[in-house]
Order: C-alpha cells, then structure tokens, then sequence
C-alpha cells in the first residue's frame, strides 16, 4: 500500500503496480482531532502558523508535564517547500528501489510542468 497527500485531502493507492485500481481511492474528510481530544480526555493544542510554533509547543509541554496527555495539532501546508518537506523526499528517495525513484521524479516533473 502507498499514500499519497495530496493539500487537504490523503489519496490512497490499492496497488499502484496494477493499473487497474490506480483510480481507486479513498478521500478522508476533515478530521475532527479537538472532538478526538475530547473523547480520550486529553487536552488539545492547535498549531496553524509558523508564528504559533513556539507558543503551541510550550503549552503542549506544560500540559505534559501537569501529566495531562495532550494531542498537538500540526497543520502543515504541503504546498510550500520547507526543510519538512524537502527531508520527506530525500528520505524516500534514499529508501526506494531505482524503478520506484524514477517514477516519483517522473510524476513530479509532470506535476511541476503541468501546474
């Protein structure tokens, strides 16, 4: 299995390999994680912006350390090109078979060619 996040929304492959099911796919919604917070008890923190960083994660830590589990929401914008991102390409190009990195560097030239 392969997952592909695609802005707001994971796109998952059955089996890329089989041609077949390359347009079976499953959109996820918008996860609800301040309700999944509530349910499990745990408090919840919400990091929209870079400008949030500092602040988000230092309340996230205090909770921690009163021994309250905390679910720390990361919104990550996997448009913009950042270290995280760029980190996450050079690691699965690093992992994948030829074939396999072929095909990614492929797909985002077409990508980067077609907007």
């Amino acid at each position: 299995m392969r997952f592909q996040h695609s802005k707001s929304n994971v796109t998952h492959f059955l089996n890329p390999e089989q041609s077949n099911f390359t347009d079976s796919k499953t959109i996820l919604g918008n996860t609800q994680f301040a309700n999944i917070a509530l349910a499990t008890g745990a408090d919840y923190v919400r990091l929209e912006t870079n400008a949030e960083i500092n602040q988000s994660i230092a309340l996230a830590f205090d909770l921690a350390k009163q021994g309250k589990p905390v679910l720390l929401d990361v919104n990550i914008d996997y448009s913009k090109k950042t270290r995280f991102t760029k980190g996450i390409v050079g690691t699965n190009l690093q992992r994948l078979p030829f074939q396999a990195k072929v095909r990614m560097i492929s797909r985002a030239l077409v990508r980067k060619m077609t907007g």
